[in-house]
Protein backbone atom coordinates (compact mmCIF):
# COMPACT_ATOMS: atom_id res chain seq x y z
CA UNK A 1 0.00 0.00 0.00
CA UNK A 2 1.45 3.42 -1.12
CA UNK A 3 1.93 5.69 2.08
CA UNK A 4 0.72 9.38 1.76
CA UNK A 5 3.60 11.83 0.80
CA UNK A 6 4.89 13.72 4.31
CA UNK A 7 4.25 16.93 4.90
CA UNK A 8 7.13 19.57 5.27
CA UNK A 9 7.55 20.94 8.18
CA UNK A 10 6.75 24.19 8.33
CA UNK A 11 9.60 27.13 8.69
CA UNK A 12 9.20 30.11 10.76
CA UNK A 13 9.51 33.01 8.79
CA UNK A 14 12.48 34.83 9.97
CA UNK A 15 11.45 38.09 11.46
CA UNK A 16 12.38 41.19 9.01
CA UNK A 17 15.97 43.04 9.84
CA UNK A 18 15.02 46.23 9.53
CA UNK A 19 18.70 48.07 8.01
CA UNK A 20 20.45 50.65 9.28
CA UNK A 21 21.58 53.98 7.56
CA UNK A 22 24.88 55.64 7.46
CA UNK A 23 25.22 59.23 7.61
CA UNK A 24 28.17 60.27 5.90
CA UNK A 25 31.94 61.29 7.91
CA UNK A 26 32.04 65.02 8.55
CA UNK A 27 32.40 67.22 11.47
CA UNK A 28 31.57 64.13 13.34
CA UNK A 29 33.54 61.21 12.29
CA UNK A 30 35.26 60.27 8.76
CA UNK A 31 33.99 58.41 5.58
CA UNK A 32 36.15 55.47 6.77
CA UNK A 33 34.04 55.44 10.33
CA UNK A 34 30.02 57.07 9.21
CA UNK A 35 27.98 57.39 12.49
CA UNK A 36 25.29 54.52 12.31
CA UNK A 37 22.07 56.09 12.37
CA UNK A 38 18.44 54.58 12.94
CA UNK A 39 15.49 55.14 10.80
CA UNK A 40 13.33 58.63 12.75
CA UNK A 41 11.02 56.42 14.87
CA UNK A 42 13.69 53.88 15.93
CA UNK A 43 16.17 56.71 16.75
CA UNK A 44 13.46 58.68 18.58
CA UNK A 45 12.37 55.92 20.17
CA UNK A 46 16.35 54.91 21.21
CA UNK A 47 16.36 58.22 22.83
CA UNK A 48 13.61 58.76 24.83
CA UNK A 49 14.25 55.17 26.63
CA UNK A 50 18.08 56.67 27.27
CA UNK A 51 16.73 59.55 28.58
CA UNK A 52 13.80 58.65 30.83
CA UNK A 53 16.12 55.49 32.24
CA UNK A 54 18.80 58.38 33.23
CA UNK A 55 15.66 60.46 34.43
CA UNK A 56 13.97 57.40 36.32
CA UNK A 57 17.01 56.50 38.11
CA UNK A 58 17.81 59.62 39.24
CA UNK A 59 14.45 60.29 40.61
CA UNK A 60 14.71 56.91 42.64
CA UNK A 61 18.16 58.12 44.19
CA UNK A 62 16.90 61.29 45.07
CA UNK A 63 13.80 59.76 47.22
CA UNK A 64 15.70 56.94 49.06
CA UNK A 65 17.76 60.55 50.28
CA UNK A 66 14.58 61.96 50.96
CA UNK A 67 13.11 58.81 52.48
CA UNK A 68 16.80 58.41 54.56
CA UNK A 69 16.02 61.97 56.12
CA UNK A 70 13.00 61.35 57.21
CA UNK A 71 13.58 57.96 59.16
CA UNK A 72 15.23 59.84 61.85
CA UNK A 73 11.63 61.21 63.09
CA UNK A 74 12.13 64.95 63.98
CA UNK A 75 14.17 66.78 61.32
CA UNK A 76 16.28 70.17 61.86
CA UNK A 77 15.59 72.69 59.55
CA UNK A 78 18.82 71.88 57.63
CA UNK A 79 17.46 68.52 57.16
CA UNK A 80 14.08 69.67 56.24
CA UNK A 81 15.66 71.82 53.47
CA UNK A 82 17.54 69.07 52.16
CA UNK A 83 14.73 66.59 52.36
CA UNK A 84 12.75 69.78 50.45
CA UNK A 85 15.48 69.79 47.75
CA UNK A 86 15.40 66.35 46.95
CA UNK A 87 11.83 66.18 46.00
CA UNK A 88 12.13 69.27 44.30
CA UNK A 89 14.71 67.28 42.28
CA UNK A 90 12.13 64.50 41.65
CA UNK A 91 9.70 66.74 41.03
CA UNK A 92 11.65 68.33 38.13
CA UNK A 93 12.65 64.98 36.51
CA UNK A 94 9.23 63.56 36.69
CA UNK A 95 7.92 67.32 34.67
CA UNK A 96 10.79 66.64 32.36
CA UNK A 97 10.06 63.11 31.85
CA UNK A 98 6.01 63.99 31.73
CA UNK A 99 7.23 66.67 28.89
CA UNK A 100 9.56 64.51 26.61
CA UNK A 101 6.82 61.84 26.19
CA UNK A 102 3.67 64.62 25.34
CA UNK A 103 6.45 66.12 22.82
CA UNK A 104 7.59 63.03 21.59
CA UNK A 105 3.39 62.60 20.94
CA UNK A 106 2.70 65.71 19.43
CA UNK A 107 5.60 65.34 17.07
CA UNK A 108 4.09 61.81 16.31
CA UNK A 109 1.09 63.27 15.24
CA UNK A 110 2.38 66.62 13.49
CA UNK A 111 4.56 65.03 11.30
CA UNK A 112 5.41 61.45 10.19
CA UNK A 113 9.23 61.81 11.36
CA UNK A 114 9.69 62.85 14.74
CA UNK A 115 12.69 64.78 15.36
CA UNK A 116 13.12 66.26 19.05
CA UNK A 117 11.96 64.33 22.44
CA UNK A 118 12.08 67.62 24.13
CA UNK A 119 11.08 71.08 23.25
CA UNK A 120 13.48 73.94 22.92
CA UNK A 121 14.66 75.15 26.08
CA UNK A 122 17.19 78.60 26.57
CA UNK A 123 20.31 77.50 26.84
CA UNK A 124 20.86 78.38 30.41
CA UNK A 125 17.68 76.46 31.27
CA UNK A 126 18.95 73.61 29.87
CA UNK A 127 21.98 73.59 31.03
CA UNK A 128 20.57 74.09 34.86
CA UNK A 129 17.83 71.39 34.24
CA UNK A 130 20.84 69.11 33.31
CA UNK A 131 23.35 69.97 36.49
CA UNK A 132 20.07 69.55 38.27
CA UNK A 133 19.17 66.01 37.17
CA UNK A 134 22.49 64.45 37.54
CA UNK A 135 23.24 66.29 40.73
CA UNK A 136 23.03 62.99 42.44
CA UNK A 137 26.05 61.26 40.60
CA UNK A 138 28.23 63.98 40.94
CA UNK A 139 27.64 63.85 44.99
CA UNK A 140 27.82 60.20 45.11
CA UNK A 141 31.31 60.70 43.38
CA UNK A 142 32.33 64.17 45.01
CA UNK A 143 32.23 65.45 41.61
CA UNK A 144 31.89 69.48 41.62
CA UNK A 145 30.20 70.26 38.48
CA UNK A 146 30.64 74.80 37.65
CA UNK A 147 28.91 75.93 35.01
CA UNK A 148 29.53 79.42 33.38
CA UNK A 149 26.71 80.42 30.90
CA UNK A 150 28.25 84.24 29.20
CA UNK A 151 25.53 86.84 28.57
CA UNK A 152 26.33 86.26 25.05
CA UNK A 153 24.40 82.97 25.08
CA UNK A 154 21.18 84.23 26.48
CA UNK A 155 20.59 85.37 23.00
CA UNK A 156 20.68 82.00 21.41
CA UNK A 157 17.09 80.90 20.20
CA UNK A 158 15.40 78.12 22.58
CA UNK A 159 17.33 74.65 21.45
CA UNK A 160 16.12 70.85 22.18
CA UNK A 161 19.65 70.29 23.76
CA UNK A 162 18.92 69.11 27.37
CA UNK A 163 19.67 65.45 26.24
CA UNK A 164 22.79 66.35 24.58
CA UNK A 165 23.87 68.01 27.55
CA UNK A 166 22.62 65.71 29.89
CA UNK A 167 24.17 63.02 28.40
CA UNK A 168 27.35 64.89 28.44
CA UNK A 169 27.29 65.25 32.16
CA UNK A 170 26.14 61.94 32.70
CA UNK A 171 29.70 60.81 31.15
CA UNK A 172 32.08 63.26 32.42
CA UNK A 173 30.70 61.72 35.87
CA UNK A 174 31.22 58.64 35.45
CA UNK A 175 34.90 59.87 34.19
CA UNK A 176 36.21 61.31 37.24
CA UNK A 177 34.54 58.23 39.28
CA UNK A 178 37.65 56.14 37.93
CA UNK A 179 40.09 58.19 38.98
CA UNK A 180 41.33 57.15 42.73
CA UNK A 181 40.88 59.99 45.13
CA UNK A 182 44.56 59.63 45.94
CA UNK A 183 45.69 60.40 42.22
CA UNK A 184 43.85 63.68 42.40
CA UNK A 185 44.12 65.12 45.37
CA UNK A 186 42.17 68.60 44.40
CA UNK A 187 39.21 66.92 43.59
CA UNK A 188 37.03 66.03 40.32
CA UNK A 189 35.73 68.88 38.38
CA UNK A 190 33.46 69.44 35.62
CA UNK A 191 32.97 72.67 33.55
CA UNK A 192 30.05 73.59 31.96
CA UNK A 193 30.81 76.94 29.70
CA UNK A 194 28.28 78.60 27.35
CA UNK A 195 29.34 81.55 24.78
CA UNK A 196 28.77 83.30 21.93
CA UNK A 197 32.07 83.78 19.65
CA UNK A 198 32.14 87.47 18.88
CA UNK A 199 31.05 88.54 15.43
CA UNK A 200 29.85 84.69 14.60
CA UNK A 201 26.31 83.74 15.15
CA UNK A 202 27.53 80.67 16.62
CA UNK A 203 26.67 79.04 20.00
CA UNK A 204 29.67 77.60 21.68
CA UNK A 205 29.23 74.64 24.39
CA UNK A 206 32.20 73.19 26.05
CA UNK A 207 31.59 70.35 29.13
CA UNK A 208 35.11 70.01 30.29
CA UNK A 209 36.17 67.04 32.89
CA UNK A 210 39.43 65.63 34.91
CA UNK A 211 38.31 62.27 34.75
CA UNK A 212 40.59 59.65 33.29
CA UNK A 213 40.25 60.89 29.74
CA UNK A 214 40.10 58.85 26.58
CA UNK A 215 41.17 55.45 25.90
CA UNK A 216 43.96 54.47 23.50
CA UNK A 217 41.42 53.46 20.65
CA UNK A 218 39.39 56.95 21.23
CA UNK A 219 42.52 58.97 21.15
CA UNK A 220 43.06 57.01 17.98
CA UNK A 221 39.96 58.09 16.31
CA UNK A 222 37.45 60.26 18.53
CA UNK A 223 34.67 59.83 15.85
CA UNK A 224 34.07 55.76 17.25
CA UNK A 225 32.45 57.32 20.13
CA UNK A 226 29.63 58.43 18.02
CA UNK A 227 29.18 55.50 16.75
CA UNK A 228 25.82 53.85 17.84
CA UNK A 229 26.37 50.91 19.90
CA UNK A 230 29.99 51.58 20.77
CA UNK A 231 31.25 52.08 24.19
CA UNK A 232 34.36 52.17 26.35
CA UNK A 233 32.51 51.20 29.33
CA UNK A 234 31.34 47.87 30.89
CA UNK A 235 28.07 49.17 31.20
CA UNK A 236 27.72 51.81 28.86
CA UNK A 237 24.85 51.40 26.27
CA UNK A 238 26.80 52.93 23.56
CA UNK A 239 22.95 55.35 22.53
CA UNK A 240 23.91 58.75 24.28
CA UNK A 241 26.65 59.80 22.24
CA UNK A 242 25.33 58.89 18.88
CA UNK A 243 21.71 60.19 19.67
CA UNK A 244 23.62 63.42 20.89
CA UNK A 245 25.42 63.73 17.38
CA UNK A 246 22.06 63.11 15.63
CA UNK A 247 20.39 66.16 17.14
CA UNK A 248 23.66 68.46 16.86
CA UNK A 249 23.68 67.41 13.47
CA UNK A 250 20.19 68.07 12.47
CA UNK A 251 20.64 71.73 14.38
CA UNK A 252 23.72 72.07 11.63
CA UNK A 253 26.31 72.11 14.10
CA UNK A 254 28.94 70.09 14.86
CA UNK A 255 30.30 67.73 17.83
CA UNK A 256 33.82 66.65 18.68
CA UNK A 257 35.35 65.19 21.40
CA UNK A 258 38.88 65.94 22.38
CA UNK A 259 41.45 65.00 25.15
CA UNK A 260 42.02 67.94 27.74
CA UNK A 261 45.43 67.97 29.13
CA UNK A 262 47.00 67.57 31.33
CA UNK A 263 44.02 65.24 32.24
CA UNK A 264 40.28 64.27 31.38
CA UNK A 265 38.43 65.00 28.28
CA UNK A 266 36.02 67.94 26.39
CA UNK A 267 32.41 67.60 24.58
CA UNK A 268 32.78 70.41 22.20
CA UNK A 269 29.19 71.96 20.53
CA UNK A 270 29.04 74.19 17.86
CA UNK A 271 25.97 75.30 16.39
CA UNK A 272 24.75 77.87 14.21
CA UNK A 273 22.31 80.66 15.30
CA UNK A 274 21.65 83.08 12.68
CA UNK A 275 18.66 83.94 11.04
CA UNK A 276 18.51 81.21 8.41
CA UNK A 277 19.79 78.73 10.91
CA UNK A 278 17.90 75.11 11.58
CA UNK A 279 18.29 76.44 15.41
CA UNK A 280 16.06 79.80 14.10
CA UNK A 281 13.54 77.95 12.31
CA UNK A 282 13.11 75.22 14.96
CA UNK A 283 12.67 78.46 16.95
CA UNK A 284 9.92 79.96 14.69
CA UNK A 285 8.35 76.76 14.24
CA UNK A 286 7.41 76.43 18.29
CA UNK A 287 7.43 80.24 18.46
Amino acid sequence: MQQPPSEEPKKTPKPAIRPRHHLPGGPTGSPEHALTRLDEAERLEQALLHELAGLLDGSTRFLRLAKRGLEGGSLSSVGAAAVMNHLCAVESALTTMAGMVQTTRDHASDRPHPRYMVAPQPVHVAIDAAVAHTQHLAAERGTRVEVHVDVTALSAPPLPIYPVIANALRNAIEACGLVPDDERPDGSRILVKAWCPAGEPTLRIEVQDNGRGLSDRLRADTSLAFSLGYSDRPNGSGVGLALSADIVSSLGGTIALRSREPEGAVLDLSIPIGSGSAAAQEDRRHG
